[in-house]
């Protein structure tokens, strides 16, 4: 028989409100302040919720870390001006700034641990759950990173394909000038001869399509990590202590 710990980390937290203070202000010096405090009820649900966590796994607490928010707001103006002449000269100048910040714990995370004999054969089946889960969860980062990196990519070739939208369905246009002269246009751009026109029009044809051509490729390779993202959520269900 082996002795197994099991340790869980659970983060909770709980929302604030502000409110005026209990007394009002006499002068323009004293200001006017609010008070931001703990919303009581906010707190109590959360701390239901953990104690019941607690409970039905069995699990003790170990340690807390408590989780600081911190806010700051300021603001600042300010004007100056000047004349000189021959006889002499004026001006003014002014400015006004204010500033404030508050520091508040608005949670904790809480390392949490229990215990219990199993057999051996139960012991060596949870480490190698262990091992399993942990190389699933390497996998999975890895994808969100390249599914991210690709669809940051396929985004940038969109924005690259705007120019080009509509190409496909443009032609050259011949435009007369005077009597016996002609030129020719393509998207705003005029040229000496159609031959010139119709170059132009090829090359931002050939560009579109190159670039649409990557963009399906990458959505390809997109959809190919999704669907291996998907197996492994489904692969993970039947492992202990997996955390996605």
């Amino acid at each position: 028989m082996k002795n197994w710990l099991e340790a869980s980390w659970v983060t909770v937290t709980f929302e604030d409100v502000s409110g005026p203070g209990d007394k009002s202000p006499t002068s323009l010096r004293e200001g006017v302040w609010d008070f931001i405090y703990t919303d009581m009820d906010s707190l109590s649900d959360a701390m239901d919720g953990f104690t019941d966590y607690c409970n039905a796994n069995q699990f003790e607490i170990k340690t807390i870390v408590p989780i600081d928010r911190a806010v700051t707001h300021d603001y600042s103006k300010q004007d100056t001006w000047s004349s000189l002449g021959q006889t002499g000269g004026a001006g003014y100048g002014w400015g006004l700034g204010y500033g404030w910040a508050y520091t508040k714990t608005c949670g904790f995370t809480a390392l949490l641990q229990k215990s219990e004999t199993i057999d051996d054969e139960e012991y060596e089946k949870r480490l190698n759950n262990i091992k399993i889960a942990r190389n699933i969860r390497s996998k999975k980062r890895l994808l969100e990173k390249e599914l991210k990196e690709l669809k940051q990519s396929v985004a940038e070739k969109n924005e690259k394909l705007h120019p080009f939208e509509g190409v496909l369905d443009e032609y050259v246009q011949e435009k007369k000038e005077k009597m016996f002269s002609k030129k020719y246009t393509f998207r705003h751009t005029t040229f000496e001869n159609k031959q010139d026109a119709e170059d132009y029009r090829f090359s931002l044809v050939t560009k579109y399509e190159q670039i649409s051509r990557e963009v399906s490729r990458l959505q390809g390779l997109i959809n190919e990590k999704e669907q291996q993202l998907k197996k492994i959520y489904e692969e993970s269900k039947s492992l202990l202590y997996w955390k996605p």
